[in-house]
């Protein structure tokens, strides 16, 4: 018995000659309160690039982080699609 794969998102070219994203996007905005160990949210990313899902959303709050402690390194910010201070 061969078991059927399983169905994958399409993907949406930027420009012609840029790169393609999942139409579907996985957000993450409140990973944190998922209360997920680590090894449980990393099977959790597993399966969606297994689903075809390569894009992700994460919004972070720059003020809130510098109030706890939190430096979000200068090349994560530089790859941020916008930056609101």
């Amino acid at each position: 018995m061969s078991s059927a794969s399983p169905p994958t998102v399409r993907r949406v070219a930027l420009s012609p000659s840029g790169p393609a994203l999942s139409a579907l996007v996985a957000g993450v905005w409140r990973l944190a309160s998922w209360e997920m160990d680590v090894g449980a949210r990393v099977r959790w990313i597993e399966e969606c690039l297994a689903l075809g899902i390569t894009s992700f959303d994460l919004a972070v709050n720059l003020k809130t982080a510098q109030q706890i402690g939190v430096t979000i390194p200068p090349e994560v910010l530089q790859r941020a699609v916008k930056v609101i201070k």
